[in-house]
């Protein structure tokens, strides 16, 4: 609300109002205004997909888009088939077993991973609380904690040590208000792969702190062909403890614009994630974002997607820079 062309700050939450612009928008104007004169532009600003979304899946989503029932409202947390579907797919990425892997009952659907992560962070925290990030970190994960008015604490990750923090350095700077601890494999922005042994060593850190590991998986699709399993989490007894994995459809499948990420494990299965959940929806609509697609009406076009061909090979790929092919 504005009064005589100023914001009216009383009105306004201090926290919201602290916290540092998202780097994108300003990317963008400096894209725009640049003149081609020295090359072409690179935006490493942001992954955007380099590929259309797959055929098959253009015409799921169409057929969805024409469907009555898209208009109404989904389950809480995320569609059935959807749900299923991404279960089969994890057993099968991290040679998690039935009897040990995620159930129905593990996941929940988001409006992307952003409001996953939203959600797992309101479900784990408060205000005051402590949140370790690696650095540097993804914007959006420092704005989600400076808004709700959780301390950021930086988790150094060096450039000598090929950008994987340490957990020695982590196990420093643990406090008792330490309630999580955010990685995200491949990392965004450095790229970095973290191995298997580090996230399992982290794990185990945070099962001895009596804390949460948060595992931001959004672009796991894209690791090396014979990469193998990003890590075996998944598969031990007991994973659901102290642990959240977080993925995004966006990359993979290229569809960024129709918002749809997931939550698995801990957090996703607590009584809190529907109220969560909720609470994200509302506030979305609130901020007046409600051209945005619902996640629901195109979850059974992504069940099919997911559940044809092989987890990697079937997906997009990065964008092709000038004088490269398109990484992966």
């Amino acid at each position: 609300m504005t009064i005589g062309g100023r914001i009216a700050s009383h009105l306004v939450n201090p926290l919201v109002v602290g916290t540092d612009a998202p780097p994108i928008p300003s990317a963008q104007v400096w894209l725009a205004a640049y003149d081609r004169q020295q090359g072409p532009a690179i935006n490493l600003s942001q992954a955007v997909p380099g590929d259309p979304p797959p055929e098959l899946l253009l015409a799921k989503l169409a057929a969805a888009a024409g469907d009555p029932a898209s208009a109404a409202y989904g389950p809480i947390t995320g569609d059935a088939s959807l749900r299923t579907a991404l279960t089969g797919e994890i057993g099968a990425i991290y040679g998690a077993g039935p009897d040990r892997g995620p159930g129905l009952g593990d996941v929940a659907i988001t409006a992307g991973c952003n409001q996953a992560f939203f959600a797992s962070i309101i479900a784990l925290a408060r205000a005051g609380d402590e949140v370790m990030l690696p650095t540097p970190w993804y914007f959006n994960h420092k704005m989600t904690l400076d808004m709700l008015g959780i301390a950021t604490v930086a988790l150094p990750a060096r450039a000598e040590a090929g950008f994987v923090p340490s957990v020695d350095d982590a196990r420093a700077r643990l406090s008792a208000r330490t309630r999580a601890i955010v990685l995200v494999t491949p990392n965004n922005p450095t790229g970095a792969i973290y191995p298997p042994a580090t996230i399992g060593a982290f794990k185990a850190l945070c099962d001895e702190a009596g804390i949460t590991l948060v595992l931001d998986e959004t672009y796991r699709d894209f690791l090396p062909e014979g990469h193998g399993a990003p890590h075996g989490l998944l598969a031990t007894p007991g994973w659901r403890r102290n642990f959240v994995q977080l993925y995004s459809f966006s990359k993979a499948f290229g569809i960024p614009g129709y918002r749809l990420g997931a939550a698995v494990g801990d957090a996703a299965s607590s009584t809190n994630s529907p109220r969560c959940s909720t609470a994200c929806r509302s506030a979305r609509r609130a901020r007046g974002r409600r051209r945005s697609p619902r996640p629901w009406p195109i979850s059974p076009a992504i069940a099919v997607a997911t559940a044809t061909g092989s987890p990697r090979g079937r997906r997009c790929s990065l964008p092709r820079w000038p004088g490269r092919p398109a990484g992966r």
